[in-house]
């Protein structure tokens, strides 16, 4: 007769499963994939441009985020590569930025307390410098 020891292993889901995609032109992130996003998340992308001067244009088509002071709580915060904040975003208001970045990071944290919103959908383009381009 053999004696052995049985271990079952469970795993949490990821709390920051996404959709991503990006070509040379650009890309996209969804945060969740579906449902409501998760009490006290931490999540972070980077998206890197081509290799020239251009800016990245990133297009929030949908946004369901905690809104609270100075997005203190829930907030999707863009940075530059040094770790420099670019801006956040919280609220339920789509919007468009331009960044001249070659490369940005977004990350998404949730505080403990906050309403769990839907999160966010964004797109964002690589894209050359214009006279007509508002940059951040």
């Amino acid at each position: 007769m053999t004696c052995f020891d049985a271990y079952l292993i469970l795993t949490a889901p990821n709390p920051c499963d996404s959709l991503t995609g990006e070509t040379s032109d650009g890309g996209h992130v969804k945060f969740p994939v579906a449902g409501r996003y998760a009490k006290r998340a931490d999540c972070v992308w980077t998206v890197g441009g081509r290799n020239n001067d251009g800016v990245i244009k990133v297009n929030i088509t949908q946004m369901d985020i905690s809104r609270s002071a100075s997005c203190s709580d829930d907030a999707l915060i863009a940075s530059s590569s040094d770790g420099t904040v670019l801006q956040k975003f919280c609220g339920n208001t789509p919007t468009v930025q331009t960044f001249q970045e070659r490369s940005l990071v977004f990350r998404f944290t949730s505080g403990a307390a906050s309403t769990a919103g839907t999160g966010f959908s964004l797109s964002y383009d690589f894209t050359d410098v214009d006279d007509n381009t508002l940059i951040v």
